[in-house]
C-alpha cells in the first residue's frame, strides 16, 4: 500500500477466494519511523567533532532515506552526512560541522519529510580547549 492504514488482503484463484481470506493487514507509515540522537538536539554539539543520530525505520517498510544538513559553509566546510545501514531499516547518520551556528537537518523517508515537515534544529557550539574555571581565592 502507498499509505498507512488498515487493509484487507484477498487471494483468489479463478474468482474463488482462498481459504482464510480476507486477511487483515496493517500498513505502517511515517509514524513508525523514529529519529533520535545528539545530532538533532538543540544543544550538545561541538564544532570540529563528529555528531550522529539514528533513524529507525524497521517497521515502516522499505524506502530511500535522504538527509540534508542546511547551514553555513560551502565547499569543504559544507557539512555532509554519512549514512550507514547496519541492519535493514536502521540507519546511522554521522556528520561534522566546522562552523559555529544554527543548522537545519532535513530528513526524508521516501518522498515524505519526517518531523512534520520541519527540519531538526541542532545548534553547534565552539569548544574551548585548555580553559578552566577560575580558581582565584577571594
Amino acid at each position: 500500500p502507498d499509505k498507512a492504514g488498515d487493509y484487507l488482503f484477498v487471494a483468489e484463484h479463478e474468482g474463488v477466494a482462498a481459504p482464510k481470506c480476507p486477511i487483515p493487514l496493517k500498513a505502517r507509515g511515517l509514524k513508525s519511523v523514529k529519529v533520535y540522537g545528539p545530532g538533532i538536539q538543540p544543544t550538545g554539539n561541538l564544532c570540529g567533532f563528529d555528531t550522529h543520530f539514528i533513524v529507525d525505520a524497521r517497521e515502516a517498510g522499505e524506502e530511500q532515506l535522504h538527509v540534508e544538513i542546511v547551514g553555513p559553509g560551502t565547499g569543504e566546510f559544507k557539512p555532509m552526512p554519512t549514512i550507514t545501514e547496519p541492519k535493514k531499516g536502521l540507519f546511522n547518520i554521522k556528520y561534522d560541522v566546522s562552523l559555529h551556528n544554527n543548522y537545519g537537518v532535513n530528513v526524508k523517508y521516501g518522498a515524505d519529510s519526517l518531523n512534520q515537515g520541519k527540519p531538526y534544529k541542532p545548534k553547534v557550539h565552539t569548544h574551548s580547549v585548555g580553559t578552566f574555571p577560575s580558581t582565584r581565592r577571594r
